[in-house]
C-alpha cells in the first residue's frame, strides 16, 4: 500500500463511514476518522487539523486500513482505540470489559459525598468491576482531593467473575499508579468477602451489574461485541441485582455507616424498589433513594442500612 495524502485519506475514510451501516452523522463520522488517524500517526488533534502531518506512510496506511474496515462493521471505536475516557481519566477497554458509559459516572459522584470528612476507616467494594472504572475514578478522585495519605485508612476492592476483566482492571491501576491501593479479586459478587472486611466506619458497595434484560433488544454494534456477561441480567434483567440485594446485607451490617449504590435500568424502579422493600431486606435497609441521570431516567439507587 502506497503512502497517501493524509487530507485525501481523511476525506475518504469519512466517506466510507458514512455509506456504511452504521448511522452516523456528518460530524460524527469525521470525529470518529480524525481519532483513528490520530490514534495510527500518534498525533494530537491540534496537530492533525493544523496539517502537521500531511502525508501517511504505507505502513501507517495499512493499519488504518486494518482499523476503518473494522469499524465499517460495527465494532465500536472504543475498542479500535483500545480506551475510552471515564470520569476525565483514560481507560483501557477490550472486548473483555463493558465499555464505560457517562451515565455510570452518577455512581462516583454519589459515593464522594460519604467522603467529605475522612473516617478513621473504610472500605469500598466494587462488585462487577469490568475494567475497574467505578474504583479506579472513586480512588483517583479522593487522591486528587485529600492526597495520597488519605487512601491509607482504606481498602479498596474490585471484583468480578471474569479473568480477563480483572487482568484489564489490573492495567488500568497501574496506568492510574493505584495498584498499590486498589486490589482486583475473582468473586461472584460478594461471595468471597468475609463481614470482617467492613468492620469499619464507613463502607459502600457499589456495583454496575448486568441488568438487560435477556429478551431486550440492544444496538448492534453493543449485541455483537461487548461481552454478553457484562450485560444480560436474566428475564427481567433483575437476576444479579436480587442476588446482590440478598448478598450486601451481611456485609454491610458491620459496618458503622454503610450504604449499597447500584446501577439500573430504564424501567426497572419499580422492580427494584420492590425487591427492597421485601420483607427480608427491609429489616436492614434504612432508606432507599432513587437517582436520575442526565436523561432524567432513574439510574442509581442508593440504599442505607
Amino acid at each position: 500500500m502506497v503512502p497517501q495524502q493524509l487530507s485525501e485519506l481523511r476525506r475518504e475514510a469519512q466517506h466510507r463511514l458514512l455509506k456504511a451501516p452504521l448511522g452516523l452523522e456528518d460530524r460524527t463520522a469525521q470525529l470518529e476518522v480524525d481519532m483513528l488517524l490520530e490514534h495510527v500517526l500518534g498525533i494530537t488533534r491540534t496537530e492533525l487539523l493544523t496539517g502537521r502531518a500531511s502525508i501517511v506512510a504505507a505502513e501507517q496506511r495499512t493499519l488504518f486500513e486494518s482499523l476503518l474496515v473494522r469499524r465499517e462493521r460495527g465494532e465500536p471505536i472504543a475498542y479500535l482505540l483500545g480506551e475510552r475516557e471515564f470520569f476525565s481519566l483514560p481507560f483501557k477497554v477490550s472486548p473483555s470489559v463493558l465499555i464505560p458509559r457517562p451515565e455510570t459516572e452518577l455512581l462516583v459522584e454519589l459515593a464522594l459525598p460519604y467522603f467529605e470528612r475522612q473516617p478513621v476507616s473504610f472500605v469500598v467494594v466494587d462488585v462487577c468491576t469490568g475494567s475497574g472504572a467505578v474504583v479506579l475514578a472513586l480512588a483517583h478522585e479522593l487522591r486528587r482531593r485529600f492526597g495520597e495519605a488519605y487512601l491509607g485508612g482504606g481498602i479498596f476492592v474490585g471484583s468480578d467473575i471474569s479473568d480477563a476483566a480483572l487482568t484489564v482492571a489490573a492495567e488500568n491501576a497501574r496506568l492510574l499508579e493505584l495498584h498499590q491501593v486498589v486490589r482486583f479479586v475473582r468473586a461472584d459478587l460478594l461471595t468471597a468477602f468475609h463481614p470482617r472486611i467492613c468492620r469499619a466506619e464507613l463502607a459502600l458497595v457499589l456495583a454496575n451489574p448486568p441488568y438487560i434484560p435477556d429478551a431486550a433488544e440492544l444496538p448492534r454494534d453493543v449485541a455483537t461485541f461487548e461481552p454478553a456477561l457484562a450485560l444480560r441480567g436474566g428475564r427481567d434483567g433483575l437476576d444479579v441485582i436480587t442476588r446482590l440485594i440478598q448478598q450486601a446485607p451481611l456485609l454491610l451490617q458491620e459496618a458503622e455507616t454503610a450504604s449499597l449504590l447500584f446501577e439500573l435500568g430504564d424501567g426497572q424502579r419499580p422492580g427494584v424498589d420492590s425487591l427492597l422493600r421485601s420483607a427480608e431486606a427491609a429489616t436492614v435497609f434504612d432508606s432507599i433513594k432513587f437517582h436520575s441521570d442526565l436523561a432524567g431516567i432513574p439510574r442509581v439507587v442508593e440504599v442505607s442500612c
